[in-house]
């Protein structure tokens, strides 16, 4: 930027030069019609020490004309003397106006000659009070009265420590003050205006709390200071009796324009991100602007003002470099920027031209710095605006893709937390969320009585094996919703959520468990509703041409007479859920004896593996009968175990001990291992025929290491294969058809016999069936106990019968207790039979004996048959 003190100076010269009328002046003037600039002699005095009484002895002075328009001297520190002649050749007195358009000069001595003598002198100036002005205006103003035939001679002596110059003017009074009036109010604007952006970028920076916007208002701040010092307003109205301000307001706002201007761009253009080299240079401008100001106060005012004038330049040579460079590199708000500086040099440039003279004076011309200064505020403050839309516009979209990311996170929030408390199967509520309800229930109502009631769809695993996964899961949701329409009109039912679709009163627990809750007024209501959902539940499902049975089973435990949280309740409920699988019937209430991790229940898990080391386990044997033979073929090896402080404990209790323990597989050999001993006791009895059945768990077949003990087993024993049968029970079988198979295939080819146990309450196939390496299968307790009572159950009895023999295989049924059903069995041709009609299970040596007396009483009932059919 060019020095603007020595701009407004030029400016202010070329202003009186061109604003001059026409008037009666002697020859010595340039006049127009209201002004006339005269011309002047000069004489520089090096030494300063020149006086007016010196002057007027000395008259050999080398004295030089000039046009006091062009009286510019520049910077120096030598003193100057002007002089000139005034005189009034007309009839008239006249009374004019000395004015010396350069407030700035520091110090004025003038003084007026009439014949030859002093009649009037004064000093004033920058380093002199306001008020010793003769006339007290920013410029230098004196006025002169001439008589008719007067002349009179005037002498200014002119020191300064910025550029020196006597643009002297020559004015009639009116008309100056009719000018400097318009001027006034044209400086007044320009001041207003100035003072508005300043206000405005303040209330922003107050606003924002952006430094960019405080150094954007200090830098239009010091642009005003300097432009009102350099015209002598601040002298004027701010500090009239303090001199020394005015000259130290010069030297510290030049440097701050460069501090401020450096400091605005670096942030308005984002320098340290789109030109980092350029920014590092702009934080050196700043750094020597400060290093500038500091000087001020140390620095001769000459030095000092020769520094801000060189830093004004180089800022300024960069910031017109930096601009169109960013402007180029499609920086959007280098645009306004460089337009904005560049209106700056545009007036700037015009005030110098107008002092050279190249240009014409106007109103473009002469009032060019503080046009492009308000343009440049003018555009600048519009870049800042729209800087400040644009960032507003950005924030606001920021602000709404965090709202939305918010709203997607807090969707998928919900959602994670829908799916960790609902099944993804039946869309339910989840054991999760059920567990929470019942806390929260709990935590509202302690004194509330209800009932958890879980629900266990027994086949469901098995329709899932032979529909495929898909269909079973479409159907356990059918299954879900049509039993939480369903229990809506029973009373007593607890809503567990309310749903869009509505009250929701039925959960998932897993797989194939669904639950409720009822309110427990009275155990008959809860009675009721339950067996409400067991005929619900028990009647065939029709799901798309087939009709499917659930065997559902259910398990209950009451809040607070059982636990007193929400886990224990399902916990409870879950265990006497489980309870129904070793009871009568298909629901079971909780009760104590029920529970796996009691004191009980852990004891014996404890002590069951010590029990088969030790052999404190001990068989009972059941016999099977050929009723056409009328001879025992074979025994059921059943396992007790007598415990020394709860003593007899049966196998529907310790055997899924064994399971969940991982000692059913040795339990199983034991079993098989004295099995085979018995067998040989057997054959050195006389007893070759007879075998020994033993039960096998799914567990055992799928221990890989199984199949090798049993053929280790009899490879040490002398005992005939044959005579050893192994039994699965249908459910087991179901649990895994192929590996099962696979299994059962190896058992076979080792020579025992395989025998299906408990048939007719599963749910395989004729197929599957058909591929089983089976010896014998054996009818279940259930369907022959009600032979005598149910017409129908004899008809499944012999269906099932029947479908054994057409597969090649013994049919055993199990079960039998009175004679009645015996004689129905022999009618279907069932051959071979177990149960307490022919003998409870016995101890070994009671099942000996018991033979013994059987095979007597056998060949005496034979003697008696022959007996009669030979007397017959």
């Amino acid at each position: 930027m060019p020095n603007i003190k020595t701009f407004l100076l030029l400016s202010l010269l070329i202003l009186s030069a061109h604003c001059l009328g026409e008037t009666e002046t002697p020859r010595n003037y340039v006049s127009t019609e209201n002004s006339a600039i005269p011309i002047i002699a000069y004489w520089r005095d090096a030494s300063g020490e020149e006086t007016i009484e010196g002057l007027r002895g000395h008259t050999e002075r080398p004295w030089e004309t000039i046009a006091a328009n062009h009286a510019n001297f520049g910077y120096t520190k030598d003193s100057f003397w002007f002089r000139f002649l005034l005189a009034n050749d007309t009839d008239k007195s006249k009374r004019r106006l000395l004015v010396v358009r350069a407030p700035h000069l520091d110090d004025v001595l003038f003084a007026e000659l009439v014949n030859g003598e002093v009649v009037r002198r004064s000093q004033t100036g920058e380093y002199y009070p306001f008020s010793q002005r003769e006339t007290l205006h920013p410029l230098y103003i004196y006025p002169v009265e001439l008589e008719p035939g007067e002349s009179h001679e005037f002498l200014f002596r002119i020191q300064s420590e910025g550029s020196l110059s006597l643009p002297l003017e020559i004015w009639k009074e009116d008309a100056f003050y009719l000018r400097n009036d318009r001027e006034a109010l044209t400086h007044g604007l320009y001041y207003g205006f100035l003072l508005f952006v300043v206000t405005f970028n303040l209330f922003i920076f107050l606003a924002l709390r952006e430094p960019m916007y405080l150094f954007y208002v200090i830098f239009t701040l010091m642009i005003l200071l300097v432009q009102a010092t350099l015209q002598g307003r601040t002298f004027q109205f701010l500090w009239p009796n303090v001199p020394q301000l005015q000259n130290f307001t010069i030297l510290v706002s030049v440097p701050l324009i460069a501090l401020s201007a450096a400091e605005f761009s670096r942030r308005f253009l984002k320098l340290p991100v789109m030109a980092p080299r350029l920014n590092y240079l702009l934080i050196g401008v700043s750094i020597a602007g400060v290093a500038s100001i500091i000087g001020v106060f140390a620095a001769p005012p000459h030095l000092s003002k020769g520094v801000s004038t060189a830093l004004v330049l180089v800022t300024d040579l960069i910031l017109v470099i930096i601009g169109p460079y960013l402007w180029w590199k499609g920086v959007r708000s280098a645009r306004l920027f460089t337009c904005a500086w560049l209106m700056l040099e545009l007036g700037a440039s015009l005030t110098l031209l107008l002092v050279l003279g190249v240009v014409p004076h106007n109103l473009l011309t002469a009032y060019g710095f503080e046009i492009g200064s308000a343009a440049e505020a003018v555009l600048l403050s519009v870049a800042i605006v729209e800087r400040i839309y644009v960032e507003r516009n950005e924030r606001l979209k920021a602000q709404e893709q965090i709202i939305e990311e918010q709203q997607e996170l807090q969707l998928l929030e919900q959602r994670r937390l829908y799916e960790a408390t609902h099944s993804q199967v039946t869309e339910l509520p989840s054991r999760a969320y059920l567990e929470r309800f019942i806390a929260d229930r709990i935590s509202a109502q302690p004194g509330s009585a209800f009932m958890a009631c879980l629900i266990s769809l027994q086949r469901y695993r098995d329709i899932d094996r032979t529909l495929g996964n898909e269909n079973a899961r479409q159907l356990m949701y059918q299954i879900a919703h049509q039993l939480n329409e369903f229990v809506e009109t029973l009373d007593g039912v607890i809503s567990i959520e309310h749903s869009v679709q509505g009250p929701l009163y039925v959960a998932s627990l897993d797989e194939i468990t669904l639950a409720m809750l009822l309110e427990q007024r009275r155990n008959s209501e809860a009675e009721q509703e339950v067996q409400a959902l067991s005929k619900f539940l028990g009647q065939r499902i029709q799901f798309g041409y087939l009709s499917l049975d659930l065997d559902p089973r259910f398990g209950l435990a009451a809040y607070p007479h059982h636990t007193d949280s929400a886990e224990g309740l399902l916990r409870l409920a879950r265990i006497a859920l489980d309870a129904t699988h070793h009871s009568k019937g298909c629901a079971a209430v909780y009760q104590s004896q029920y529970n796996p991790y009691s004191e009980r229940r852990l004891t014996l898990l404890a002590e069951l593996d010590k029990a088969i080391d030790a052999n404190k386990l001990c068989l009972h044997f059941q016999p099977q009968l050929d009723i056409e033979a009328d001879v025992i073929t074979g025994f059921e090896a059943l396992i007790r175990w007598t415990h020394d402080d709860f003593g007899q404990i049966f196998p529907d209790e310790f055997i899924p001990l064994a399971e969940q323990a991982g000692h059913i597989t040795k339990l199983t050999l034991w079993v098989i291992r004295q099995a085979l001993l018995h067998l040989q006791e057997l054959s050195q009895a006389g007893y070759d025929d007879i075998g020994i059945a033993v039960n096998i768990s799914m567990v055992d077949l799928e221990n890989d290491s199984f199949i090798e003990k049993v053929q280790r087993l009899l490879e040490g024993s002398s005992v005939a294969p044959a005579r050893l049968t192994l039994e699965l029970t249908e459910t087991a079988l179901m649990q895994d058809p192929e590996g099962a198979l696979s299994a059962l295939q190896a058992l076979r080819a080792a020579g025992v016999l395989i025998a299906l146990d408990d048939f007719g309450v599963g749910y395989s196939s004729l197929s599957y069936i058909k591929k089983l390496p089976l010896h014998k299968v054996k009818i279940d307790r259930s369907l022959v106990s009600d032979l005598a009572s149910e017409p129908d159950a004899s008809v499944v009895a012999r269906t099932a019968i029947d479908m054994s023999h057409g597969l090649g295989y013994e049919a055993i049924a199990e079960g039998v207790e009175d004679i009645e059903a015996l004689n129905l069995l022999r009618s279907m041709h069932c051959r071979y039979i177990q149960g307490y009609w022919l003998a409870r299970p016995m101890p070994w040596e009671f099942a000996i004996e018991w033979l013994r007396t059987y095979a007597a009483h056998a060949r005496e009932r034979a003697a008696e048959r022959d007996i009669r059919a030979k007397s017959g």
